[in-house]
């Protein structure tokens, strides 16, 4: 199966090659890259006991192509990667394959309309192991598709309408790992902004999602939320706006056994640029979003994230994240359901050096900490992951 998945990987790698070399003599906009990285973790498998270190090396070739003109801007992009993993768990693949594709359009229809759309394609091929006739591990290969599609249009100099719609789907080749993880997501939304000052913007939002996901012939986990807020926008400064939006959520589930309810929804966003070389961001938000521990259907959670990217020098570009999130789920006694917290942090960071217009080297460090009320089964673990890397662009 590994000399298999080499093969399909150098395969593709080479008609990438071959198209991109063809496409530059017909002077086509394509452009061809690759990168190379070594990623090193204290936790391979995310556990609370038993840890067991690991090195995963990372071969990824790409070939995008870009139009950008003054109504119509449109990119495209196909990565294939291939992970060796130096020390695989009993249940792992040495090698595994995935491929992802994003296709983004923005289109200028008049002075007032405009449209947008993208789509992100990702395949996971980890197959099952098996060995002397016997199954070790089911097949954990799956697909991770997202489309997003929207229309801005000015009602006015002084208002502005966004029309929004999306859909997320996941889909594991395994029915029985597809119970725990398959989901399908479908939201449409509406954002109206109006400016009553210079540096004051009225905001308005409303949103309908509906979650589904595979039964497990017990109980049904789809619901459906609508949301709506009202906000305003501050402009501190050109370069610095801020936002605080507050309304209420309510949700529905299909199984009669989760109660409907109402919540809080409330959301707080703040970027900008302090310098001309530095970009900082962040938000905060309390709500209700579709739950990460089966089988529970939903979580209320409290969420904040920052981020800041800083240019060092011409050659030197750092980067910076951090998200943190106190989840809780609903106790279901009936159902034998405990519920419980859990709590997430996971900063990032990253350094990158160009060594020339062409070629780049980064380095970086993630940390992971969950934590997890026993009743959640859902597991409680740390994690470092060290990564060097290299990219070449052609």
């Amino acid at each position: 199966m590994n000399k298999t998945r080499l093969m399909q990987f150098t395969i593709v790698a080479l008609v990438m090659c071959v198209t991109v070399s063809y496409a530059k003599q017909e002077g086509q906009p394509l452009r061809f890259g690759v990168s190379a990285s070594v990623e090193a973790t204290d936790n391979r498998d995310a556990t609370e006991s038993n840890k067991e270190s690991n090195v995963d090396v990372f071969l990824r070739p790409y070939v995008a192509f870009h139009i950008d003109r003054e109504v119509t801007s449109l990119h495209f992009r196909y990565e294939p990667g291939l992970r060796y993993r130096t020390e695989p768990g009993d249940d792992q693949n040495e090698f595994d394959l995935h491929h992802r594709l994003t296709l983004s359009l923005r289109q200028a229809l008049n002075p007032r309309a405009r449209v947008r759309a993208s789509n992100t394609f990702l395949k996971i091929d980890d197959p099952q192991i098996a060995e002397g006739g016997a199954v070790l591990r089911a097949d954990r290969s799956y697909i991770l598709n997202t489309a997003r599609a929207a229309l801005n249009y000015d009602l006015g100099e002084l208002s502005n309408l966004d029309l929004t719609v999306h859909n997320q789907i996941r889909r594991y080749d395994d029915s029985q790992i597809a119970i725990l993880t398959d989901k399908n997501e479908i939201g449409v939304g509406v954002d109206f902004r109006h400016t009553l000052t210079p540096t004051i913007r009225a905001l308005a939002n409303a949103h309908y999602d509906s979650y589904s996901f595979k039964s497990d012939g017990l109980r049904s986990r789809d619901f459906d939320s609508i949301t709506g807020t009202l906000g305003l926008e501050y402009v501190f400064t050109p370069q610095i706006i801020g936002s605080f939006s507050g309304g209420m959520q309510t949700r529905s589930y299909d199984d009669a056994a989760f109660e409907t309810d109402d919540n809080i929804h409330v959301v707080a966003e703040l970027s900008g640029t302090i310098t001309p070389d530095l970009r900082v961001g962040g938000t905060a938000g309390f709500g209700v979003r579709d739950s990460d521990v089966y089988p529970y259907p939903s979580q209320e959670y409290t969420e904040v994230r920052g981020y800041a990217n800083m240019n060092v020098s011409p050659a030197i570009t750092l980067r910076g994240a951090l998200t943190y999130r106190a989840s809780t789920y609903d106790a279901y006694p009936q159902l034998g359901l405990g519920g419980g917290d859990e709590d997430l942090i996971v900063a990032d960071a990253q350094l990158t050096y160009r060594l020339t217009e062409l070629a780049s080297l980064l380095a970086g460090h993630r940390y992971e900490d969950i934590s997890a009320d026993d009743g959640l089964r859902s597991g409680s673990f740390t994690r470092n992951t060290t990564r060097l890397g290299v990219r070449l662009d052609f």
